[in-house]
């Protein structure tokens, strides 16, 4: 069995398509506005929950029976719970509404060159099994094999439950669609990861599959659950073993034309600095990734153990990891200050799968960084954000991606 072709984005029939971000004037049908309201209502309920039906009303704007018939829906399909009503209260009581964590379920999948790592997760993002499979060295038709009994796993894990999975987030390393420098990268997805790969699997699990970069994936996750829960717009910068951004803009994910936005790690921040595999010197990829910390500390950020002690190294360090340092907190300065001049987000969350130590440090060393459209005389929240990091927190932002789809509705344009 051959998988052709390198991964695109989105690949056919899985599940996640252009046309879900599409941002243009589309028509409007009854269907629709009954979709889109009812994912506005489930947002505001798992935002502010537990939250009551008048509130829901003041925040959305939607009509009381429009709410109420929503609400009743939700109930019934359980994706949402009453919860206790408010001691001393005059008159019938209100019942807040809060998300209900097992009404649903979805399996997350993070593949990179070395390991495929899986998890199940409810509704709040709680994982309630996780799995790991070594990868190095095999055909694609064996690191199918292996993933596709991880899911299985996976899977016999959630007959536990009495819910439905709503399909599969699949996170990789991009770029997509690339044949030319970047394409065999040593930060880029496993070469045999292919559309008919994805497709193969979609058919091998009997679930939808919804493929998207690590760094949106995670980005999704930060907006779901993470430090970017009530914000319209940020940009999240995903320091793993290479380094992309992440953009909510006014409420909308962006991916750009073919799921490649936000692929900062190569453009060049340091002029005539190290010379990057790409062909360019000065990528910012060379500075601040896990990739820069094993080529230039010799630290094999692979290994837990490795990393530990890395970490405390930057606690106390040597010569050549405070050179380390100061080269990833200029970049960083230099990244922070062209997103927020391109974008105008109001916060640059820091992310991925660099240890939070080490982010902290970083971020305290680039502290402040150069001037920028987000200085306010108003102050406002701070420009710089450490954001929930680690290969976990991967898996779990890659699980969110169906959760996200089902319920957000940043996917549709606003009908109103």
């Amino acid at each position: 069995m051959s998988f052709g072709r390198p991964i695109s984005m989105p690949p056919p029939h899985a599940g996640l398509t252009q046309s879900r971000y599409h941002t243009g004037v589309t028509g409007a049908n009854l269907e629709n506005t009954k979709r889109h309201n009812r994912r506005v209502v489930l947002e505001t309920i798992r935002i502010h929950g537990p939250v009551e039906r008048a509130a829901i009303v003041e925040r959305t704007q939607l009509a009381v029976q429009t709410v109420s018939n929503i609400v009743n829906e939700l109930l019934e399909d359980r994706l949402i719970r009453k919860c206790p009503a408010e001691p001393g209260r005059r008159g019938q009581p209100a019942h807040p509404l809060d998300i209900e964590p097992d009404g649903a379920h979805s399996i997350g999948l993070s593949i990179d060159q070395r390991t495929v790592l899986g998890c199940i997760t409810n509704l709040a993002g709680q994982a309630l099994a996780s799995d790991e499979v070594d990868i190095v060295g095999l055909t694609g038709e064996e690191a199918f094999d292996r993933i596709v009994a991880l899911v299985d796993r996976l899977k016999q894990e959630k007959r536990r439950q009495q819910s439905p999975i709503l399909g599969v987030g699949l996170a990789v390393a991009g770029p997509f669609g690339i044949r030319s420098y970047l394409a065999d990268a040593p930060t880029a997805a496993p070469n045999w990861l292919s559309n008919q790969l994805v497709e193969e699997l979609r058919r091998a699990v009997g679930l939808p599959i919804e493929i998207i970069s690590d760094s949106m994936a995670s980005t999704i996750g930060q907006r779901v659950y993470g430090g970017g829960r009530e914000r319209d717009s940020f940009a999240h910068l995903f320091v793993g073993f290479g380094v992309a951004v992440g953009y909510f803009l006014n409420g909308r994910v962006y991916l750009g034309a073919d799921g490649n936005a936000g692929e900062i790690g190569h453009a060049v921040l340091m002029p005539d600095g190290h010379e990057c595999f790409c062909g360019n010197r000065g990528c910012l990829e060379q500075y601040l990734s896990l990739y820069s910390v094993n080529r230039y500390l010799g630290v094999d950020t692979s290994d837990p153990e490795d990393l530990q002690r890395f970490c405390e190294r930057v606690d106390n360090p040597d010569a050549a990891t405070r050179q380390w340092l100061d080269d990833a907190a200029e970049a960083l300065r230099r990244a922070v200050q062209i997103l927020e001049q391109l974008l105008g987000a109001r916060s640059i969350i820091v992310g991925g799968y660099m240890p939070a130590s080490i982010l902290r440090t970083i971020i305290e060393m680039a502290n402040p960084p150069y001037r920028s459209v987000r200085e306010r005389d108003d102050g406002g929240p701070p420009r710089v954000l450490l954001g929930t990091v680690g290969r976990e927190v991967g898996v779990i932002s890659a699980a969110a991606l169906p959760l996200y789809s089902s319920y957000d509705p940043a996917l549709d344009i606003k009908l109103k």
